[in-house]
C-alpha cells in the first residue's frame, strides 16, 4: 500500500470537477485528519509525492508547509479508539410501529405491530444521555424518527419533550430536538408546541403533487400542513427521496418547493434505498449517475434560492470516522437498543444483530457488550477490502450498514461511486470558498481555467 495512503494523505483527480477534459490534469491533495486540502498540477504530482515521502520520515521539518498535511498523533488515536455506549450521545427515538401512509419503498414495512414507547422509558434514556453528555462537555442530539409515524404517538413525544427540557435543566446540555414526520398530523397545536420548543421538523415529502401521491400519497394534506406551518412561524425542512420518478426532475423540485415555501431554508435529497428498484449494477450505475447530474443541477438553483441542500454525504468532511453511526443510539418501541434506526422489530431481518440493550424495568440502560461489538468493532468499521486506497474512509466510515445490507455487493459499489463523487464536489466546494474568502472573491474555476488555457498556447 502506498505509504501515503496509509498516513492519510491522497491525491484525488479533480479536472472534471474543475471543467478539464482530462480528469488527471488535476490534482487535490486532501489529508482529512487534519482537513488540509490543495490543488496541484498533474505534472506536479510526482514531485508532491515524493516531498510528502520525503517529509513522512523526516524530523525536525515541521517549518515545511506540507507538514501540515501529517496527524500521525490524531491517526493513532483514531486506530487506537474504542468506542462504547457511553460514545453514543445522538439518540433517535422510534415511539412506535405504526403508520398511516404505505410509502412505496418504505423500509420498514413489514414490521408494523401496536408496540409503543411509554414516555417514561424515552426520558430515562434521554438522561442517561445528558448525563454522559454533561460529563464530557458535548452537545445532545435527539431525534423523533419513523419506524413508523412518530406524531400517532404524539402525546408521548410532547410528554417527553417537555420532561427531557426540564432534566436538561440540571445539566445545561446544548441539545438539539428534531422530529421528522410524513407531515399528515401536522394539526395547530402540535405545530404551536414544536415551534415554542425550539423543535425542529423535518417533513418527508416529494414536493411534486404527482410524484407524491405516487410514492406516498396525500399531496393535499401535507401540502396544507407545511403551509399552516410556515404561516405559524415554524419552518420545516423537507426531505425527499429521489427515485426512477423524480430523477430527472430534481430542478423542478428546488423550483417548485420555492414557489410553494418562500421562507424554505432546507431541502434533503437521498436516492432511493430498494433492493428491487436498483435490482443490479448497471441499473444502479445508471441511476446514481442521473442522480449526481441531477444533484448539480439542483444544488445550483438551491443557492440562488438562498436554500441548503443535503444529502447523506453532504456533511461527511465536516467530521472523522471510523464507524458509520457510531454514535447513535436507537430506542426501539419494544424498548430495546438498536445499532441501526432501520432496524427495530424482531421480524425485520438482522434484529438480533442489531439489538445491543434495552431499558430495564427500573428505566435503567443495560448493555450488552458483546452484541455492541457486532456493529461498533475495535477495528475501524472501513477495516474492509475495498476500503483500504479509499480516500473517502476517513469520512465515510466504512459506510452505512443499512444500505450495506439491503443492497447487493455490487449495487453497493455503484453507491459508494456515488458517494465518493459527490464527496469529491464537496471538497472542491470547500477548496472554492476558501480560496474566494482568501482572496476576496476570486473564482477559483476561472483560475484553474486561465492556468491551463495558458497551459496549452505556451505548448502550441
Amino acid at each position: 500500500m502506498n505509504t501515503l495512503t496509509e498516513k492519510g494523505i491522497f491525491f484525488i483527480p479533480a479536472g472534471e470537477e474543475f471543467g478539464l477534459a482530462e480528469n488527471e490534469a488535476l490534482y487535490m491533495v486532501y489529508a482529512p485528519l487534519p482537513g488540509r486540502s490543495f490543488l496541484i498540477k498533474g505534472s506536479e504530482k510526482a514531485d508532491i509525492e515524493a516531498k510528502l515521502r520525503q517529509l513522512s520520515d523526516a524530523t525536525g521539518a515541521a517549518s515545511d508547509p506540507l507538514q501540515a498535511m501529517f496527524a500521525e498523533e490524531k491517526r493513532q488515536q483514531w486506530l487506537r479508539f474504542n468506542i462504547t455506549p457511553e460514545d453514543c450521545l445522538n439518540l433517535t427515538i422510534l415511539p412506535n410501529h405504526r403508520c398511516n401512509f404505505n410509502c412505496t419503498y418504505c423500509y420498514s414495512a413489514g414490521g408494523r405491530s401496536a408496540a409503543e414507547l411509554k414516555a417514561a422509558q424515552v426520558v430515562s434514556l434521554a438522561a442517561w444521555a445528558l448525563k454522559q453528555c454533561a460529563q464530557k462537555k458535548k452537545p445532545c442530539r435527539i431525534v423523533y424518527l419513523g419506524g413508523g409515524e412518530p406524531l400517532l404517538s404524539w402525546e408521548i413525544v410532547r410528554e417527553s419533550i417537555l420532561q427531557i427540557e426540564a432534566c436538561n435543566s440540571e445539566y445545561h446540555v446544548p441539545l438539539e430536538l428534531s422530529v421528522s414526520t410524513n407531515g399528515s398530523l401536522l394539526t395547530a397545536d402540535k405545530i404551536e408546541f414544536l415551534r415554542d420548543h425550539s423543535v425542529h421538523v423535518q417533513v418527508s415529502f416529494e414536493v411534486l403533487e404527482d410524484v407524491q401521491n405516487a410514492q406516498r400519497g396525500h399531496f393535499r394534506l401535507v401540502h396544507a400542513n407545511i403551509q399552516s406551518a410556515i404561516a405559524a412561524g415554524l419552518i420545516p425542512g423537507i426531505h425527499s427521496v429521489i427515485t426512477e420518478m423524480n430523477v430527472e426532475r430534481m430542478e423542478e423540485v428546488v423550483r417548485t418547493a420555492h414557489e410553494q415555501y418562500p421562507s424554505l431554508k432546507k431541502l434533503g435529497m437521498e436516492p432511493v434505498v430498494d433492493a428491487q428498484l436498483l435490482a443490479d449494477a448497471r441499473t444502479a450505475e445508471h441511476f446514481y449517475q442521473r442522480f449526481y447530474a441531477g444533484y448539480i443541477k439542483a444544488e445550483k438553483l438551491c443557492r440562488e434560492y438562498g436554500i441548503e441542500l443535503l444529502t447523506a454525504c453532504s456533511k461527511a468532511l465536516q467530521t472523522v470516522r471510523t464507524h458509520y453511526c457510531a454514535g447513535q443510539i436507537t430506542l426501539t418501541p419494544l424498548g430495546t437498543f438498536s445499532s441501526c434506526e432501520a432496524i427495530s422489530n424482531p421480524a425485520e431481518s438482522g434484529y438480533r444483530e442489531a439489538v445491543f440493550g434495552r431499558l430495564n424495568d427500573n428505566g435503567e440502560p443495560e448493555f450488552d457488550m458483546q452484541s455492541f461489538r457486532r456493529y461498533h468493532p475495535e477495528k475501524p468499521g472501513f477495516e474492509r477490502n475495498e476500503c483500504n486506497s479509499c480516500w473517502a474512509r476517513w469520512n465515510c466510515g466504512g459506510g452505512c450498514n443499512h444500505k450495506r445490507r439491503t443492497l447487493s455487493d455490487e449495487v453497493f459499489a455503484e453507491y459508494c461511486r456515488l458517494n465518493r463523487r459527490l464527496m469529491e464536489h464537496f471538497l472542491a466546494d470547500k477548496l472554492r470558498r476558501e480560496y474566494a474568502l482568501a482572496t476576496q472573491g476570486a473564482d477559483l474555476n476561472a483560475v484553474v481555467s486561465n492556468l491551463f488555457s495558458q497551459h496549452k498556447t505556451c505548448h502550441e
